[in-house]
């Protein structure tokens, strides 16, 4: 069974997705040779979609240099760009690795040019302190969301710090 998904946003080279796609590619297809990408409208993203998990993908990924890609993300889960699916959405993927006292910080970019979705991180933020006993801590979090709205759906991230591949790692 093809259980082919979304599993991680690449943010690259503006005008060099295509060559960072095939990049990232190499490194997985030899893991899972079904993988493909996917270039979004916006200058500098891509999708690679896999039956591997976003979390593979970036164990992978470390150990195979990615020149194009300034920041891989793996992708926890994929929610139309409802503001009530995404705040409880994260609240159920924070519940996953829930921990008391965990320090987090949420990035979220909406790439509609709205800023409709800003009072989504104060919701979530507020849920996460009260319900999980989290606390913000904006520079070395233990924990990151990251939530970007790409039209009608939204990517959303839990992850550990260091989950992330970055390209300033390698330099």
């Amino acid at each position: 069974m093809n259980n082919i998904k979304p599993s991680v946003l690449a943010f690259v080279k503006r005008a060099y997705e295509k060559e960072a796609a095939i990049e990232i590619l190499d490194c997985i297809l030899p893991y899972d040779i079904n993988a493909k990408f996917r270039i979004l409208d916006i200058p500098g993203i891509v999708i690679i979609e896999s039956i591997l998990n976003g979390l593979e993908i970036i164990r992978i990924l470390k150990k195979c240099f990615v020149s194009q890609a300034k920041r891989i993300i793996p992708i926890s889960d994929v929610v139309k760009s409802n503001p009530t699916e995404i705040i409880n959405n994260v609240i159920k993927l924070s519940k996953e690795m829930e921990n008391r006292g965990t320090k987090f910080k949420i990035e979220l970019k909406s790439y509609d040019r709205s800023n409709t979705y800003r009072p989504i991180i104060d919701i979530i933020a507020r849920k996460l302190i009260t319900e999980n006993g989290w606390i913000v801590k904006l520079k070395e979090p233990e924990v990151i969301i990251f939530i970007h709205i790409f039209n009608d759906e939204a990517f959303i991230s839990v992850v550990k710090r260091g989950e992330v591949w970055e390209l300033k790692e390698y330099l």
